[in-house]
Order: structure tokens, then sequence, then C-alpha cells
């Protein structure tokens, strides 16, 4: 791994010129049972960082960082769950996430370097992300049965400082079944889970200010996995 140097060139070795990052957290939450079963959780934040630091150059693997000044990172988190029968429970959440630079900066080195300006978004950090589930499980079912189904929602993640890409929101929908059961010591369970049922094509993860563009890992098309797990308790 290499760090940036000064001057707008890259050299090998440590940069003794990268200072690390100051933060300051600031969190403030509620819990409230709202029935029996029911529970809403909230929260709000905000961070402030100093001296942040920021992929540089990004080129055949190898990469380097250099300070960017302020930045900034405000949000909210609701997270609500539900036992809406015996058999049947839910989990909601919701994040909301503003980052963005609070002061212009360079990035890059050489030819490639760009004035960013103040107020760009954070790159890899999406906006807004969901998750909801619904589980079933029957107390009396044949082997432990049981079965869930998830949504998961990814905004927008910009690829690079200057923000000129980005990898799209996607949706996704996964599924699941299980048994499990107790035989004396012994608690065996089996799964099987289907991810990406709608079988999106989307970015798995982004990589940082890539200097060829490549910025966009793909991830996984529909998927299935199958497992199976043994625990045995020692009185």
């Amino acid at each position: 791994m290499r760090h940036a140097a000064p001057a707008g060139c890259v050299e090998t070795g440590l940069n003794t010129d990268l200072k690390a990052s100051r933060s300051r957290h600031a969190e403030l939450g509620a819990k409230w049972k709202i029935a029996s079963g029911h529970r809403l959780d909230v929260a709000v934040f905000d961070i402030a960082t100093e001296d942040e630091i920021v992929t540089n150059t990004n080129t055949g693997g190898r990469t380097t960082f250099k300070n960017a000044g302020r930045t900034s990172r405000k949000g909210g988190e609701l997270m609500y769950t539900g036992q809406f029968a015996e058999t049947l429970r839910t989990t909601l959440s919701v994040t909301s996430l503003k980052a963005r630079f609070d002061d212009p900066f360079v990035s890059g080195a050489g030819a490639t370097a760009v004035n960013i300006p103040a107020g760009n978004r954070l790159p890899g950090t999406p906006e807004r992300s969901a998750f909801a589930e619904l589980v079933w499980a029957p107390k009396a079912a044949w082997g432990g049965f049981n079965a869930g189904a998830e949504v998961i929602h990814t905004g927008k993640l910009y690829v690079n400082d200057a923000n000129t890409d980005a990898a799209p929101a996607v949706t996704l929908l996964n599924l699941r079944a299980g048994f499990t059961q107790k035989v004396g010591p012994w608690t065996l369970k089996q799964l099987l889970r289907v991810d990406n049922v709608n079988d999106k094509t989307y970015a798995g993860s982004v990589i940082v200010n890539d200097a060829n563009g490549r910025f966009f890992e793909p991830a996984l098309p529909r998927n299935w996995t199958l497992a199976f797990t043994a625990r045995h308790e020692f009185r």
C-alpha cells in the first residue's frame, strides 16, 4: 500500500504529511414500547470530522491517501420491531445519511488532479438505505419449520470525489426456509436461502476514485445457499 506524497507526486514509503483525522460525534436516541410485542427505536446523529482521510489515487491495486479538510455526516435511523401473532414477526429499519465535504480540496495528483468543491457527497456512502423482514415460525411445525422474506434497499452510491458517476439505487428480495430439531443434547439446523431472488444486476461495491474508471464491482446474480449445522450442549 502506498501513501500520498507531497507536491502532487506519488512515491514509495510513508507519507509523514498525512495527518490523523479527528471527529466529534453526537447522537440522540429514544426507545418507545408502543404495545406488547411492538417497539420503535429512533436515533439522530451528527459527526463533524477534521482532516478527513480520503482516497487520493487508486491505480493497479495501489492506493494513496490524503487529507481533505472538514467533512460532516448528519442523519437519522428508525427501526420498528413487531410481533403480530405468536408465529409472525417483522422488522423494519430506515437510515437517512447526508455525508458532505465541507471544505474544497484537490483530489488526485498531477494531470489527473480535480478541484472538489465544498458540498460534494462523500463517495461510497448511500444517502438512504432500508431493510424489511417478515418471519413466520409456527410453534408446532414439522421439523421446526420457519421461513422468512427480506427486502433490502441501498441508495445511489457515488464512486468518486467529483461525483461524476454513481452506482444506481437497488432493491433486493431474499427468501429463506429452515428447520430446527432438538435430539437430546444436540440441536440440528438446516437452512435453504435464496439471495437476489429478483435477479438484479447491480454493483455490490465500488472502488473509490479508480484511475481507470473501473469503479464498479458486480454482485452475484440470483444465488442459493444450503447449510447444515449441529450444536452439542455439554452438561
